[in-house]
């Protein structure tokens, strides 16, 4: 029985590091991000989902973010909600979400600033890749699809209250 849990356990190590590479790697398209991060270096937040029940810790070190399955031995602040309101939190910047948070919201509260305020900049990978104009035709269609499916989040936000 060991070996069945060490051996599940190795999948969701990987699918862990492939998601804080895919993360960090999607965060250095802000030059200015790893600046920001170092303030909150050390800092730990812990986010459960009460239902259905998950737990998840990001780990902020060195301007780069890690993500790990479960809880954390000493997070610095610690939410609790079920999966509709954490994901109205998410997506939606909801504020009346129903949240309990425990510890310093402080880091959470910079975190969620540094998150909102991101600039990342698509032509820097596609500029190698595709040349200049068609990195700024691509960028350009990024992010007018990003404000539609934020403004999407936000009528589903209101039609969800």
């Amino acid at each position: 029985m060991r070996q069945m849990q060490r051996g599940s356990a190795a999948p969701l190590e990987q699918l862990q590091a492939v998601l804080t590479t895919l993360a960090n790697a999607g965060l250095r398209l802000d030059p200015a991000l790893p600046t920001k991060l170092q303030r909150l270096h050390g800092q730990c937040i812990e986010i459960n989902c009460t239902m259905p029940r998950s737990s998840l810790h990001i780990v902020i070190d060195n301007g780069e973010i890690a993500l790990h399955n479960g809880t954390a031995e000493r997070p610095t602040v610690a939410i609790y909600a079920d999966a509709p309101n954490l994901l109205r939190a998410l997506l939606a910047a909801d504020q009346n979400a129903d949240l309990q948070i425990d510890g310093d919201g402080t880091a959470l509260l910079e975190l969620q600033h540094i998150l909102r305020n991101l600039s990342l900049d698509l032509t820097i990978p596609l500029d190698k890749a595709l040349g200049f104009n068609s990195s700024q035709q691509i960028a350009s269609i990024w992010e007018l699809g990003s404000e539609v499916i934020m403004q999407a989040a936000k009528r589903l936000q209101q039609n969800m209250a």
